[in-house]
């Protein structure tokens, strides 16, 4: 068994140094395929337990690292807006910008150009088993083929239970767009789809919950849309003409309590509340830390179109993990505190940081350059392309 290996490595290990006078041990701190990149329980043994029952032995320990190489000197990468780069933008304004696409630009305009412009993709890898961006993109498919029948409906906790019952054979067929069924029923890939299922269980159950204490309260929501595209078209200025851009998103659920609209975005990984949390409307122009509520109020923006009349609105991220901090939703500066409602107004703030976003984009005199946020670089998959 095991134990007997651990034994005989135990008992090598031990002769090899019984008569030594000195023994230099070396690990490497760094984690590969050879090990974590942490102490052996050998080493951990002798300076827990050896030197305690010797006083002649001396255990000292040192940390070796190679010299510092200092970094050469890179020439600093810029694309022209011009001839073909231009073209390929015209294209892009017609075809359509995102909250995605405009946050890849207000991080690092290089990025933009090279994912949106260039058309560079980041190299999918064939992997055998579930990744996390699959698990998502499951649990999304599976959510949305559950809520798709009750649109225009008051959501009551039995519209929930329904959905509990059919939820398992969604989540399969969410999977089944990626990975066959036999290559679900065994190893990692057996353990990950049982975790979508429980996630998505733990979800409407949650619904479920809640929508029993807002019919005791004698309020109730709406189901309005599931997976809405969106879109409208934004005049802005370049060159000192105006230019049309279009501007397209994909709303996850959007519900209505009373007269406000409640816009919801499903993420299986963190949502924290200083993504969503703006202090100042010009902190949106170019701080990546706020891509959440960017792309959250890109979607109350787009939504508006769509209903006519006043219009008020919250939108949040729903952590499908975390469903007890409940949803996170996007503040912005109201009259002296944060607000959370969307009105017209903060609307029509938000439409001029996109405007200023976008006539950066098309301003021909900047190049698309590299950002000088390493914080953007360590996160950005062209760090290798570009040599930051």
């Amino acid at each position: 068994t095991y134990r007997h290996k651990d034994a005989v490595y135990a008992y090598h290990f031990y002769r090899l140094i019984q008569r030594a006078q000195r023994v230099w041990i070396l690990y490497g701190t760094e984690a590969n395929e050879l090990g974590g990149g942490d102490k052996s329980r050998f080493i951990r043994q002798i300076e827990q337990e050896l030197a305690a029952g010797n006083l002649g032995i001396k255990i000292t320990s040192t940390l070796l690292a190679p010299p510092a190489i200092p970094a050469p000197q890179l020439p600093v990468i810029e694309v022209a807006k011009e001839g073909e780069v231009w073209k390929l933008l015209m294209d892009k304004a017609r075809d359509g910008f995102s909250a995605t696409t405009l946050n890849s630009f207000r991080s690092c305009s290089l990025r933009f150009y090279f994912s949106e412009i260039a058309g560079i993709r980041e190299a999918e890898e064939l992997a055998e088993t579930i990744d996390p961006k699959i698990l998502g993109q499951a649990v999304h498919e599976a959510l949305a083929e559950l809520f798709n029948p009750y649109k225009e409906k008051l959501l009551t906790p039995e519209i929930f239970l329904s959905m509990l019952k059919l939820s398992e054979s969604a989540v399969i067929r969410g999977f089944e767009k990626k990975y066959k069924r036999s290559d679900m029923n065994f190893g990692r890939n057996l353990l990950l789809v049982n975790v979508a299922k429980l996630i998505v269980k733990r979800f409407l159950q949650h619904e479920k919950n809640h929508a029993e204490e807002e019919i005791a309260e004698h309020i109730g929501r709406t189901l309005l849309l599931v997976e809405q595209r969106v879109g409208d078209d934004l005049v802005i200025l370049s060159e000192g003409a105006e230019m049309t851009v279009h501007l397209k998103g994909f709303i996850d659920r959007v519900d209505r309590q009373g007269s406000v609209l409640r816009i919801l975005d499903y993420k299986s990984g963190a949502a924290e509340k200083k993504n969503v949390e703006v202090k100042d409307w010009d902190s949106l122009y170019d701080d990546p830390g706020l891509d959440m509520a960017f792309q959250l109020l890109m979607y109350a923006y787009l939504l508006k179109k769509r209903f006519s009349g006043s219009y008020a609105a919250t939108a949040g991220i729903l952590p499908l993990r975390k469903l007890a901090s409940g949803v996170v939703e996007v503040k912005v500066p109201g009259n002296g505190n944060p607000v959370a409602v969307i009105t017209e107004t903060e609307i029509e703030r938000f439409i001029g940081i996109v405007k200023r976003v976008l006539e950066d984009v098309f301003d021909r005199s900047v190049p698309f350059r590299q950002t000088d946020n390493p914080d953007v670089c360590a996160r950005c998959p062209y760090v290798n392309l570009c040599r930051r």
